[in-house]
């Protein structure tokens, strides 16, 4: 990504909060203003108490204030003075923490932006991209990488901030004395128990940040594990709902979090300057008598340079923050590209049902980044209410026709006809909703029996439903035998239950949503003699007045098969029929 690209891509991203970007800058810019206030406001102060004019040239503001000291009594003109100065620094630091506290609800805000919109591209992109993709990359890139955009983007605007602060104050340095160039001595406050006490607070935000980071963490994994499962049950939307709430959750705690922790330079800033007014009174008679000038002028001057210097290695600090996280601006914006992606067009006409059967007529496909094409000329026919199965070795191209046919892919050439339409005229939410699918790769979601088996419905299901889905699935008895039964948490990917009991679920999932077409994807491929003679006979009693689609390499799954399709180098070598077809 070129740096006018990565600029281009940033304006993007702020567009929609411009006007609050500035308004954090002219908070900045009052803020600094007060500050000078309260810096020259010192002046008078120490002129005043020596009854004498300003040591110093003073702009016309303070010239003002001077004469209107004087017009008061002597024993008034200091109170009247350090008044000002305290009232300056509370006004000073009002604005400052309202300038930090928009500037992280900003940074919290764009955060949530932009791994809101990852979520949203990662949910609807096509397969392709994922297959092509690692998930810990991805996630790293949601996660990870979008926080140090917005920590580039935090920083840099505290940048232009904190630029401002600097101009104003080296302005007063000129004002008060450029002659000064040694600092003489500094304000010693001791605020180590302030520190300690306000500190404990942060320790539970900190924690609560951690957690609601690692919840997100964990349903973006599985979300991008099972792609394959939301889009089939085209649950697309309600997993991006649930991403959001995590995403929420995160973006609450972490503003939360952050202006507490900042909140702190205020605070010890307004408590440093009370110190130094009670330091001031009490060290009044010592310097009444002596050193007039070198007090009116030393310590003004250190009042400001104490701002000064740390702020300047501050904006040194930032400066080589936003260059060392420039790359993480590249690769998030890498993410967020749509132009080099596969996305599916989705159709308009909704799909009511299968009536006659799907054609695949001349179909032709191939992987992208792929020399050799997964399928080459593809034509037969799977008629509707029979059972239609598609054999072959590994690589032959079996499963590239089960995503061509869930439209998980389109082909470069040829059409998938469904009743005589093609596929990519179908609305694909209304398509996927009369299709079940169990493949040998079985996800299973980290929660109970009973969520799993309901996920692709996704609406509140009685208890009978699904327990008959089980039941017909041949999974209800060993699901009785857990110690929850149907409450029972199955780990990470089902890892609690055996491959057999996972197929069971995932057959029980299926069924659940009645579908017309039942498209089975090596289910029982990695499974033992006995368990595949179970999920033989749950597939057999499924098979009635329903298509079905056996996908295996195994010809003991294939006995009852209306019609036997052996596909050979990605190309049909032969087709076999135990009936006449009624759909061609």
């Amino acid at each position: 990504m070129s740096g006018r690209s990565g600029v281009a891509f940033l304006l993007e991203t702020i567009r929609p909060y411009r006007r609050i970007v500035f308004g954090v800058i002219f908070l900045t810019f009052l803020g600094s203003g007060f500050d000078a206030i309260s810096v020259g406001m010192m002046l008078p102060l120490l002129s005043s108490l020596q009854n004498r004019q300003s040591a110093v040239a003073l702009p016309g503001i303070f010239q003002g204030i001077v004469r209107l000291l004087q017009t008061r009594p002597a024993n008034q003109q200091v109170f009247l003075a350090l008044g000002i100065i305290v009232l300056a620094v509370l006004f000073k630091n009002a604005f400052i923490a309202l300038s930090i506290r928009t500037g992280h609800w900003l940074s919290a805000r764009l955060l949530a932006d932009l791994r809101a919109k990852a979520v949203r591209l990662l949910m609807h992109v096509g397969l392709g991209f994922h297959h092509q993709s690692r998930p810990g990359d991805l996630i790293d890139k949601t996660i990870v990488n979008t926080y140090f955009v917005e920590f580039w983007l935090r920083t840099f605007i505290e940048f232009a901030a904190n630029s401002v602060t600097l101009v104003v104050l080296v302005f007063m340095l000129f004002v008060l004395s450029w002659q000064l160039a040694v600092l003489a001595t500094a304000l010693a406050t001791v605020l180590l128990l302030f520190f300690v006490a306000y500190s404990r607070h942060l320790f539970g935000l900190g924690e609560k940040v951690a957690d609601y980071d690692k919840d997100l963490l964990t349903t973006l994994h599985e979300s991008l594990a099972g792609i394959q499962l939301i889009k089939a049950s085209s649950r697309e939307g309600q997993q991006i709902e649930k991403l959001d709430g995590a995403i929420e959750a995160v973006r609450w705690a972490t503003f939360r979090c952050n202006y507490r922790i900042f909140a702190m330079h205020p605070l010890v800033d307004i408590g440093a300057t009370l110190a130094f007014v009670f330091l001031f009174l009490a060290a009044m008679p010592m310097y009444y008598m002596d050193s007039k000038l070198m007090l009116t002028q030393l310590f003004p001057f250190l009042f400001v340079l104490l701002r000064c210097v740390p702020l300047a290695k501050l904006l040194q600090g930032q400066k080589a923050s936003l260059v060392a996280r420039w790359p993480y601006v590249a690769f998030v914006e890498e993410l967020l590209r749509r132009d080099d992606k596969p996305f599916i067009v989705d159709g308009e006409k909704p799909f009511a049902g299968l009536e006659r059967g799907i054609e695949l007529r001349g179909v032709s496909f191939c992987y992208q980044g792929r020399e050799r094409p997964a399928l080459t000329n593809i034509s037969f026919s799977i008629p509707a209410g029979k059972i239609t199965a598609i054999i072959g070795e590994s690589g032959s191209g079996k499963s590239s026709l089960a995503n061509l046919l869930l439209r998980f892919y389109d082909p470069q050439q040829g059409d998938v006809l469904v009743d005589g339409q093609p596929l990519s005229a179908l609305r694909l939410e209304t398509y996927h909703r009369h299709i079940g699918i169990v493949t040998q790769d079985t996800f299973l979601f980290n929660n109970t029996i009973r969520f799993n088996i309901a996920y692709s419905e996704g609406a509140e299901l009685s208890e009978d439903r699904i327990k008959e889905a089980a039941k017909r699935a041949g999974a209800h008895d060993f699901i009785m035998d857990l110690p929850q039964g149907y409450d029972t948490l199955i780990g990470e990917s089902g890892v609690q239950l055996s491959g057999g009991q996972r197929q069971r679920l995932a057959i029980a999932r299926a069924i659940l949503r009645d579908p017309e077409i039942l498209i089975f994807d090596e289910a029982t491929s990695s499974l033992d003699v006995e368990n595949e003679s179970h999920i033989l006979q749950s597939v057999e009693e499924l098979s009635q007045n329903r298509t079905l689609i056996i996908i295996t390499h195994r010809l003991s799954t294939i006995k009852n098969a209306d019609q036997v399709i052996v596909m050979q180098n990605g190309q049909v070598s032969e087709t076999r029929y135990k009936s006449p077809v009624p759909y061609a």
